[in-house]
């Protein structure tokens, strides 16, 4: 392949691209050519099926290719080691770790082929029996693609994916000079553990997922993505561990500091397990907008409302943290008095520097609301008991007195009896 092409890029395996063989039959008139049966070979990768080109002024494409196995991998750049959510943990107890670094700067430009994408006139669908792209693993992907006057559509876009299934409908449209992107996606029953550990080197998020979303944006920067982006989109985990993230860290950190006490030893084992996390979303012009978030575990319950600015990098966020069943650690700091009470603990500020605090005041009032409640209902409960008592003493004395009248008329009837017999 070199000999044809002259010298490649470096790829990331060095075997890659070193085994290439065609074979087809070529079938041609004076507007179309076809190849059926089209076999390749590349490396290891068979491909198979049959291609048609027709309108030679204006080429049309026509496919249907299968792919028994292709690790895309090999045939990229090679990249740099990237660091593990363990390396980048934050030192703060119960602090996130840093974002990941995204592969292109925030304002870098997309390097689209534009006018290519616009005199694209294909049509065909592809099937690939195992994936491997971006390290993300994927078997039985069919894809049906349609491209004319600068909209590309690939719909279906199907895949197994983790124990569970993906489905997309996803368009680019290149025929205005800024270009429109949008994806409907659903995620069914995927273990998110392998997924996020292929794409982030961490599984900063485990659980089975259940995930819908429904997003478009324009630009040709990455800025303007954010900025464009709209839609919606709901998740849905289950039996799953939040990484470097532990809410009991987090709540004792604040309220050491809100009361002044020494903070506990760092635990490096950071984790949040839950049961159930899920919620939904809209997106206005890169605004992330959620007021249903609902999490529980063995130790929280936790409803969630507030936005993130996808755009500016920032939140504003609120967690209203109920404790089910403290830690003993918790309980050392007393936070075990606090159990059922709604304690807001808030998310501010941006994404590389976000700061949390916990509303104690409020929750603490809360606390002597409800033991004023407690007692006022003890208060009832016993003059309640008080009254009945009461009542059933002069109940006592009103039959006691009933019985004595009749005692004394029964002596008073016998008296007459005597009198006359």
């Amino acid at each position: 392949l070199q000999d044809m092409m002259g010298a490649l890029p470096k790829l990331a395996d060095d075997n890659a691209l070193t085994q290439v063989a065609v074979n087809t039959q070529f079938q041609g008139t004076g507007n179309a050519i076809t190849l059926k049966p089209l076999a390749v070979d590349v490396d290891t990768t068979k491909i198979t099926g049959s291609t048609t080109v027709t309108q030679f002024d204006d080429p049309r494409i026509e496919f249907a290719i299968n792919v028994d196995a292709l690790d895309l991998d090999r045939y990229l750049p090679p990249h740099a080691p990237r660091q593990t959510g363990a390396q980048q943990a934050a030192k703060a107890p119960g602090s996130p770790p840093p974002a990941a670094k995204p592969p292109t700067t925030p304002d870098a430009e997309i390097p689209l082929p534009v006018e290519l994408l616009r005199a694209l006139n294909i049509h065909g669908n592809l099937s690939v029996g195992r994936l491997k792209a971006l390290q993300v693993q994927l078997a039985q992907l069919q894809v049906g693609l349609n491209a004319k006057d600068g909209v590309v559509h690939a719909d279906p876009v199907q895949a197994q994916l983790y124990q569970g299934t993906s489905s997309a409908r996803l368009t680019l449209d290149v025929r205005n000079a800024v270009p429109l992107f949008s994806a409907k996606e659903a995620l069914q029953g995927v273990e998110f553990g392998p997924l996020v550990q292929a794409l982030m080197s961490d599984d900063y998020v485990s659980g089975v997922a259940s995930i819908q979303a429904n997003i478009s944006t324009r630009g040709t920067r990455i800025s303007d993505l954010k900025r464009q982006l709209n839609g919606d989109f709901g998740f849905d985990f289950a039996n799953g561990i939040v990484r470097y993230l532990d809410l009991a860290d987090i709540l004792i950190a604040d309220y050491a500091g809100y009361v002044r006490q020494a903070l506990p030893p760092e635990d490096t084992g950071k984790t949040t397990a839950f049961r159930i996390l899920k919620g939904t979303a809209n997106i206005t012009n890169g605004v992330v907008s959620n007021n249903d978030l609902y999490l529980q575990s063995a130790r929280f319950q936790v409803h969630g409302a507030g936005s993130v600015d996808l755009a500016e990098e920032t939140m504003d966020y609120t967690a209203n943290t109920e404790i089910v069943n403290p830690t003993n650690q918790m309980s050392k700091y007393d936070l075990d008095k606090l159990v059922g009470v709604p304690i807001p603990v808030h998310f501010r500020g941006s994404f590389s520097q976000p700061k949390y605090s916990a509303d104690w005041e409020g929750a603490l009032r809360q606390v002597a609301k409800q033991r004023i409640k407690q007692e006022q209902k003890k208060l009832r409960e016993e003059a309640k008991q008080k009254l009945k008592e009461e009542e059933q003493k002069l109940k006592d004395k009103t039959d006691e007195k009933k019985d004595e009248e009749l005692r004394k008329l029964e002596e008073k009837l016998r008296e007459k009896f005597k009198k006359i017999f």
